[in-house]
């Protein structure tokens, strides 16, 4: 949601045990996308539903 700050949903994901790229970090222009970029190392295919689950607990948080 555009209402988000993103350093503010980055700590809430980290306290969820979730770590994500924002876009700046992906823009070849370092511009502040508002987007995140997800990215599977090797995870068990059961926990990506539950970082999909602590990530939504987090943009939760972020706007309430």
């Amino acid at each position: 949601p555009p209402q988000i700050d993103v350093r503010t949903l980055a700590r809430r994901a980290e306290a969820e045990e979730v770590v994500y790229g924002r876009g700046r970090e992906f823009d070849s222009r370092d511009r502040d996308i508002r987007y995140l970029r997800l990215s599977f190392g090797y995870p068990k295919l059961g926990d990506i539903p539950i970082g999909i689950e602590r990530l939504s607990h987090a943009i939760y948080a972020a706007v309430s």
